[in-house]
């Protein structure tokens, strides 16, 4: 068999997307590196070239969710037409509900055990969606849908709570329409708009 030889962004990605396959079908922990390079028919060591472990690998198909999970959020909130607060809610029910969500959910659920791993998914969630939320805030003050003194900081704490909510019971979270309405009424209480 011939080698083929490939550009290091090119390889790198392939790497990526077979080993995020496999941890999502598999689970992190019953995935071998050997296996992932079986998957792309290459030696397990070019693998170790590209990342020193198969937590870095992980870290990496966690930074890619999150790339696509940003990218999906921009769109919905640049395309939306109704208020800031339509927004928000369609933001985290596009969440919970699409496909990809459902899968990094499956993958979150392998890693539920590992607290360093959750502690980055955290990071990198609040880092990518916090701006966003951020921008929807601050649209809702211009546009009345609520009176939120603290922009920032209520982004960040919200983002926070709904990922380590995620993190740790997002079957119940999304199964449980009443934990749903409630964690609802607490976001719109938080940006100041009136509740129950």
């Amino acid at each position: 068999m011939s080698r083929v030889t490939k550009a290091a962004v090119e390889r790198r990605g392939e790497i990526v997307d077979a080993a995020r396959e496999m941890f999502v079908k598999r689970g992190f922990d019953d995935t071998q590196i050997s296996e992932i390079a079986k998957e792309l028919n290459v030696a397990h060591g070019l693998i170790y070239h590209y990342f020193k472990s198969k937590t870095e690998l992980l870290y990496a198909v966690i930074d890619e969710f999150a790339k696509e999970h940003m990218a999906e959020a921009q769109e919905m909130v640049a395309n939306s037409k109704g208020t800031a607060i339509e927004c928000v809610g369609a933001l985290f029910e596009n969440n919970t509900n699409n496909t990809k969500g459902k899968t990094y959910e499956k993958l979150m659920l392998s890693l539920i055990t590992n607290q360093g791993v959750l502690e980055y998914v955290n990071r990198t969630v609040i880092l990518s969606i916090s701006p966003i939320l951020l921008s929807l805030i601050e649209r809702g003050n211009a546009d009345g849908s609520w009176n939120c003194r603290y922009p920032k900081e209520t982004a960040d704490f919200i983002i926070q709570g709904m990922s380590g909510i995620m993190s740790t019971s997002c079957p119940a979270f999304k199964d449980d329409p009443e934990k749903k309405e409630i964690y609802s009424d607490i976001i719109m209480r938080l940006l100041g708009v009136g509740g129950k």
